[in-house]
């Protein structure tokens, strides 16, 4: 994991972040592809007392399940 980008500002840290790996384990239900991905993602935390103590961690899902070549099934009607 990389951090581009850190801005502090009263009790908030934002951090803009890009990670890479390679999916070698189960992610949830789905299996292992072996495929490399990058992410870029946004954590922004709240400290208080020299802690964090709440966080709010954004990254794209939709486009890491496309880098491990996973199809989303849009959900049926009802009939």
């Amino acid at each position: 994991m990389t951090i581009n980008d850190i801005n502090v500002k009263d009790d908030k840290v934002a951090r803009y972040w890009t990670a890479t790996g390679t999916n070698t384990g189960p992610f949830g239900d789905l299996p292992p592809t072996g495929k490399k991905v990058q992410l870029v993602g946004l954590a922004i935390s709240r400290v208080a007392s020299g802690k964090f103590v709440e966080e709010w961690f954004y990254y794209n899902m939709l486009d890491l399940h496309q880098q491990l070549d996973f199809t989303l099934v849009p959900p049926q009607g009802q009939k």
